[in-house]
């Protein structure tokens, strides 16, 4: 009898929000949008008819919203530990032997400490995954901007030769007509155009 019904069902309003724990340079909010994944994301004047989503991002690094990460202990917990994993990898210990000083000195200050005990290994084998994953995308970003300067200096070498070819072509022309060969010899010996030659 559903497919009946007029009055309008009410449901619970979704809401949608990501947490941002990355390495890169984040600012405290950010807003994502469906729309701006649209092919045509020109939305203004629309008759309507598309699906629009709005998707906040908040920063849960250290220091970062600390007024959204207090508010769930685990939330807390989980930043604290993450930046502590940071430190001690920036102090030069293996990420493994990072995340393992981590989890000691958490569980020392009960920090996540009946979460660690229970799930230290599965725990630290899903960080070193995350870890290496956020290294990994790190490298592709480095070698993405590598391959792109060699293109772009390969393009630029390419283009050069051209551009040297092409004054060379002129320069030959301007020779030959000082020696008062005719327009189309020239035009058939360098390979210009007419127009070319008689701008010359």
């Amino acid at each position: 009898h559903g497919i009946y019904r007029t009055k309008l069902l009410k449901i619970a309003k979704p809401e949608f929000y990501v947490l941002y724990n990355g390495s890169e340079e984040f600012p405290d909010r950010h807003e994502l949008k469906l729309s701006d994944a649209f092919w045509n994301s020109d939305t203004q004047g629309s008759a309507g008819g598309f699906l629009e989503l709005i998707v906040p991002i908040y920063n849960i690094n250290e220091g970062r919203n600390e007024d959204i990460v207090r508010r769930s202990e685990t939330l807390f917990g989980y930043a604290a530990f993450i930046a502590q994993v940071r430190r001690y990898v920036e102090e030069g210990y293996e990420l493994g032997g990072a995340i393992g000083q981590a989890v000691n000195n958490c569980v020392e200050r009960g920090i996540l400490a009946e979460f660690l005990r229970v799930n230290a290994s599965e725990g630290i084998n899903l960080l070193i995954a995350e870890f290496k994953m956020e290294e990994a995308v790190k490298v592709w970003k480095e070698e993405g901007i590598e391959i792109g300067m060699e293109k772009g200096m390969e393009k630029g070498i390419e283009i050069g030769k051209k551009e040297g070819m092409e004054k060379g072509k002129f320069e030959v022309a301007r020779k030959m007509l000082a020696r008062k060969m005719s327009v189309s010899d020239i035009v058939e010996m360098t390979g210009l155009n007419e127009k070319d030659v008689l701008s010359l």
